[in-house]
């Protein structure tokens, strides 16, 4: 039989489900020395890096490190598309966003030795945007990420994204979601693809374009997994559908700047790690041409105000 069309219909009163797999422990200790905040629970310990306010690295008591540094991102390697709309130039003051942020202003806040919320405040693109980001570390090990854009002023070009990035160690190679799949989708190019839960290895949610360029992305995913093969690592949720990838490759395995680099995919060699990205959104591709068409106006992330909130809970495969 050949499948001719199908549909979806998504119910009403989606809530984000607990997480399974995560301990409940007595307190928390937290601990400030060195430029660094450490709280430590009774099977994890997190190192957040006061210079930058990542959180510089999550590790199970009697097991592995699960990821590290968790910091805020707003670019995406270009596509095709972005090149034709010379979206690097036009845009790149997002690339180093982050990067030349000032300092950030930190506050650590102590809730009965049962949560630990730690509050950061980056000044962005010279203070004309204020980044606010609140980490709150529950005596289970989740931690709720907060992230808060207040565009204060100044006229500045959309952004390509609007998320956070982490590394996570090799061995955790497996994905799992729910959301569209199975094959990559993104804000405007989604439709085609079915509202599920789906499994792959991290190896394969690489699409190899001609040109190295974005790739990979999940849109309307309600939670996802990455996992070794004991089923340890982190499951990310949130309050309403957001988007992520996970590939061998960091961003500027795939960015080659503002002009199209001769290279091809093949020639890529995927790193020892699994660089994991967790979006509010990204900007839409476009595919109304491929010279100079920008994404159709309701699929662009205009400079204004944003909030994303997502937690992560570890996995420690029991």
């Amino acid at each position: 039989d050949q499948e001719v069309a199908w549909e979806q219909f998504v119910l009403p009163g989606y809530q984000a489900v607990e997480a399974a797999n995560t301990k409940a422990t007595s307190t928390l200790s937290v601990r400030q020395s060195d430029g660094k905040i450490r709280v430590a629970g009774k099977d994890f310990q997190i190192v957040v890096d006061m210079a930058s306010g990542m959180i510089q690295s999550y590790r199970l008591v009697d097991g592995p490190q699960l990821f590290a540094a968790l910091h805020p991102d707003f670019w995406r390697p270009p596509t095709d598309n972005d090149f034709g709309a010379k979206l690097p130039t036009k845009l790149k003051e997002w690339k180093a966003a982050f990067a030349e942020a000032s300092s950030p202003v930190v506050n650590t806040t102590e809730k009965q030795g049962k949560e630990v919320e730690i509050a950061m405040l980056w000044k962005l693109l010279n203070g004309d945007a204020i980044l606010l980001g609140t980490y709150t570390i529950g005596a289970d090990g989740s931690v709720k990420v907060k992230m808060e854009l207040d565009a204060v002023v100044g006229n500045h070009p959309m952004l390509p994204r609007f998320g956070m990035n982490l590394t996570m160690a090799p061995q955790f190679d497996q994905a799992e979601w729910y959301g569209k799949g199975p094959y990559e989708s993104y804000w405007d190019r989604k439709y085609g693809a079915r509202l599920g839960r789906f499994q792959s290895a991290v190896s394969d949610l690489f699409f190899p374009y001609i040109r190295p360029q974005e790739t990979g992305n999940h849109a309307d995913v309600r939670w996802f997994r990455i996992t070794d093969e004991a089923g340890r690592g982190i499951e990310v949720q949130a309050p309403a559908p957001f988007n992520f990838s996970a590939l061998n490759f960091l961003d500027e395995d795939l960015d080659p700047g503002e002009e199209k680099a001769q290279r091809h995919a093949a020639e890529l060699k995927p790193r020892h790690l699994t660089s994991v990205d967790i979006d509010l959104q990204q900007m839409g591709l476009g595919c109304i041409d491929s010279w100079g068409a920008l994404p159709l106006p309701p699929y662009r992330l205009p400079f204004q105000d944003y909030t994303f909130e997502f937690s992560i809970r570890p996995l420690d495969g029991k």
